[in-house]
């Protein structure tokens, strides 16, 4: 049996068909680059993850709304009743009464003592002054930033586990695709190294090599179908979609920008460590010099009674004006206190330089294999190229002799790893690309449609 090249007929009705096949293929390749943001949405409703962000959120928001609370005016009124007594002594005093005149070193005496005695009290008391006070609400206030920094590291977590999942799951299926592919090329030429055995014009190795070919293919069709199943499995979890059901796709076109550039204080990383220096800041003035001094406008009304069965003494007590504490000495506790803030300050300065260093290193790190990796997809583009031309020149000498059954299966095996290689260096770039995003804190869902609206998704040519 003769093999002959099939020659590409350019009639005017293939070209047509050809046109109604792209535009299918552009419009089906239009939603596959809409998948990933569709998952975002489910995840985002669905993830427990962002559930469990989210109130942590909520409950760092209503601690920050407790920072304005002591300075308000506060409120409290003491009723007391029980058994005793109340005595009243005044000796040296002045009395003046109409008719009597006036009575110099007067002395007055009352009691009532054996009986009951209860105790009014109502004090309004409103906080004019008092530094450690105000250290102490503007560490509430950014405890609650800090809050809302943990959501949105949260959030891009969450973003950047769902896009290197989908990424993987596209990079699987592709590869199953090639492997197919492959898998029916391998047939074919197995059927032919059996036919060419039979006819005698081929030796039985080629029919030995081709079926260990297509076994150790199934290998890895197998291997792969696990991967598939376990991205497959991640997403599930996420988005709460049927697994089965997810598929993913490759976008063709690459973000070129680097992420990050010269804005490496959006980092939430050093956003955080930047929020841990100032509370300790504020944590060091609660006990400064005088931070303990309190000045307070103070209203307080006060009756004390005490009664037998044919007497009463009652006293009242009224002010208004305003109430300073001074703090004069407490064994100590200030100093150590003051001690330890200041260690902390000094601690937390030391992590945002660490943080900043890490960071920039990762960023150097990160734009240099951003860099390798796309000349290395360039590179393999180039081979893609003259690998398929190589692989249809064999096919080609196969069907004139000039080339072996083994010879055509090295060439399309060959072929299938170019294409895996390719798409392993799309699948690297992005994931790095996205990690660049997440460590300067742009990851984000707006950052995600930017990205998506920018790449193109291709079908893939075996």
């Amino acid at each position: 049996m003769q093999y002959l090249p099939v020659e590409r007929s350019r009639s005017p009705i293939r070209i047509a068909i050809w046109a109604v096949v792209g535009c299918v293929l552009m419009q089906s390749v239009a939603a596959q680059a809409q998948t990933l943001e569709a998952l975002w949405q489910a995840a985002s409703q669905y993830a427990p993850e962002q559930h469990l962000a989210e109130a942590e959120r909520d409950i760092a928001k209503e601690q920050g709304k407790q920072a304005d609370i002591p300075w308000k005016p506060q409120v409290s009124a003491q009723i007391g009743l029980g058994v005793g007594g109340q005595r009243l002594d005044i000796a040296g005093a002045e009395f003046q009464a109409p008719g009597l005149g006036a009575i110099d070193g007067a002395e007055f005496k009352a009691s009532a003592l054996g009986g009951g005695v209860g105790q009014l009290q109502l004090q309004a008391e409103w906080p004019l002054y008092h530094p450690a006070r105000q250290a102490q609400a503007d560490e509430i206030r950014q405890t609650s930033a800090l809050g809302e920094l943990a959501y949105q590291q949260q959030h891009q977590k969450l973003l950047l586990t769902l896009a290197t999942a989908y990424f993987q799951l596209a990079l699987a299926q592709q590869e199953q695709q090639v492997l197919n592919k492959e898998q029916q090329s391998l047939q074919q030429q197995a059927e032919e190294a059996r036919y060419r055995f039979k006819i005698g014009d081929s030796p039985v190795v080629d029919v030995h090599d081709a079926q260990a070919r297509l076994s150790a293919l199934e290998a890895s069709q197998l291997s792969n179908q696990t991967d598939i199943q376990a991205q497959q499995l991640v997403l599930a979890q996420l988005t709460g979609l049927d697994a089965e059901s997810i598929t993913a796709s490759l976008p063709q076109s690459l973000p070129v920008d680097v992420p990050g550039k010269d804005t490496l204080e959006t980092s939430l990383s050093v956003q955080q460590q930047q929020a841990q220096q100032i509370i300790a800041k504020t944590r060091l003035r609660q006990y400064g010099p005088w931070a303990g001094l309190q000045v307070s406008a103070v209203a307080k009304v006060q009756q004390d009674i005490a009664y037998q069965a044919n007497s009463h003494l009652q006293q009242t007590q009224a002010l208004v004006g305003v109430l300073a504490r001074i703090p004069l000495f407490d064994g100590g506790r200030t100093t150590a206190k003051q001690a330890e803030a200041l260690a902390s300050l000094r601690l937390a300065e030391a992590q945002l330089e660490q943080t900043r260093s890490e960071l920039m290193t990762r960023q150097h790190q990160g734009v240099l294999q951003l860099r390798s990796l796309m000349r290395q997809k360039q590179a393999i583009q180039q081979a893609l190229v003259a690998s398929r031309l190589h692989r249809d020149a064999t096919r080609t000498g196969l069907s004139v002799g000039d080339r072996t059954a083994q010879d055509v299966l090295n060439a399309e095996q060959a072929v299938a790893r170019l294409q895996i290689q390719d798409a392993q260096l799309t699948t690297q770039y992005l994931v790095l690309w996205l990690q660049l995003c997440a460590h300067n804190g742009q990851l984000t869902s707006q950052k995600l449609r930017e990205f998506l609206g920018s790449c193109c998704v291709v079908a893939v040519e075996i």
